[in-house]
């Protein structure tokens, strides 16, 4: 699972996010044969808590508002709200709930890297409340970014 991960984000996610030249740059490209020899065991790879942050920010940054639910044939099945998805695992549960979900999520084009969170993430204070049990005082709703999934 970890090598599938790997490649979508090195070969489709990345080049996408940061662009061919970056990739370039940095030497980001996967290799198409053969093995590397450029590990380095002097090398720290955590990355710092800021940094983290800032990587949730630009994640949170490409949330759609509207999920659409495709149905097997491809055929338009509804759309749901990201404010109605959340804590709602009964419309996962339900007869192709999650299919429908995830093959509508296929053909959704991500938000564009901006500073602003999606609309139903900004604006849904619900979900602040549930999350935090306080109003987020920062601007923007910039309590999300520092909340885990599960939470």
């Amino acid at each position: 699972m970890n090598a599938e991960w790997q490649h979508i984000i090195f070969n489709e996610f990345l080049p996408v996010l940061i662009g061919p030249r970056f990739m370039d740059i940095y030497g980001l490209w996967p290799l198409n044969t053969g093995f590397s020899r450029d590990y380095r065991n002097d090398f720290d790879p955590r990355i710092t808590n800021e940094f983290a942050v800032a990587a949730f920010r630009v994640g949170h940054t490409l949330i759609p508002s509207i999920f659409r639910r495709l149905a097997s044939g491809g055929g338009a099945r509804g759309q749901s709200l990201l404010r109605n998805l959340f804590s709602n695992i009964d419309s996962l549960r339900a007869r192709d709930g999650a299919d429908s979900l995830l093959r509508g999520l296929v053909g959704t084009p991500v938000e564009n890297v901006d500073d602003n969170f999606s609309e139903e993430v900004e604006k849904e204070e619900s979900l602040v409340h549930i999350r935090n049990r306080t109003a987020c005082p920062l601007k923007n709703n910039e309590c999300l970014s520092f909340l885990p999934w599960w939470v």
